[in-house]
């Protein structure tokens, strides 16, 4: 009896758990769809994690602080801009995680990639969902990594919309 009970509790919360899934994956979804250059830009940036996950904390560790100094104050309005700032790496963050899941959708190829280049974002975003899925592993590493590397991956490809190989321009280019 106490198994089920416990099956039950779980079970409320699938519900809000698939909602969560699906609300990121449109997220992702959206920001490649409108920024098409910095999300692919993001996705070249994974190739090096650890200076990513460093921006990142470089970015989200401040901005943390100082939106939560904010909410602290007694005026109201200090509070919600406390808040928008609090939250705004985290936005940031899985906006910029969609070049992971990019990423993962590359090493996940199909055939109609090259026609429907959305599905490789799709396919890596419900691999990441999955993983964050994990009990513990998930929920304490994946999660809390893909936010903060997202940020920094996001961060350090906003100045990067030209590419860097362009040889057949200039006056040398012969």
């Amino acid at each position: 009896m106490l198994f089920e009970i416990e099956i039950n509790q779980i079970l409320k919360f699938l519900p809000v758990i698939l909602v969560l899934m699906m609300i990121i994956q449109g997220y992702l979804l959206i920001t490649t769809a409108l920024f098409p250059k910095v999300i692919n830009n993001a996705r070249i940036q994974y190739k090096k994690p650890i200076r990513i996950t460093l921006v990142g904390l470089a970015v989200i560790i401040p901005t943390f602080l100082l939106g939560f100094s904010l909410v602290n104050l007694s005026n109201p309005t200090a509070q919600a801009i406390g808040v928008l700032i609090g939250f705004l790496p985290l936005i940031v963050g899985i906006a910029g995680s969609a070049g992971l899941c990019q990423l993962i959708g590359h090493g996940l190829p199909c055939p109609t990639d090259q026609s429907q280049n959305w599905k490789r974002v799709w396919r890596g975003g419900w691999v990441l969902n999955l993983c964050y899925l994990l009990p513990i592993v998930g929920w304490l590493i994946f999660l809390p990594w893909g936010i903060i590397s997202g940020c920094g991956a996001i961060i350090l490809s906003l100045g990067k919309n030209k590419p860097k190989n362009n040889k057949s321009r200039g006056r040398n280019s012969q």
